[in-house]
């Protein structure tokens, strides 16, 4: 265990996961399910310190915190803040796998 090509796994991972659930939890609240946004933003939350941000994993904890209990349009607006914070992270994983293997994905 360890070592690039270990790495090289858990981005894509992680990738694949930012790539389901950024517009699954985006669908979710547009459709006003609260319940449906919240199983993704828990498991998002899971994988959050893979980002090395911290203050994204803040804000992934909180909305998480949040969606126990708030209803779609409470989360629009949290969500509305973090989604570009974790595009960008997609964006700079697909860059990093890009230098190490090309792949050409996009969200």
């Amino acid at each position: 265990m360890g070592g690039e090509s270990f790495l090289v796994e858990l981005l894509e991972l992680a990738l694949q996961a930012l790539e389901h659930d950024i517009p699954a939890i985006a669908q979710h609240l547009h459709q006003g399910d609260a319940k449906g946004a919240q199983r993704l933003l828990h498991a998002l939350k899971g994988s959050a310190p893979l980002y090395c941000c911290v203050e994204l994993v803040q804000q992934i904890t909180t909305l998480d915190a949040l969606s126990n209990t708030a209803s779609a349009a409470e989360l629009t607006p949290f969500w509305a803040h973090l989604a570009p914070g974790l595009a960008q992270v997609h964006e700079e994983i697909c860059v990093y796998l890009g230098a190490v293997q090309p792949s050409g994905r996009a969200l």
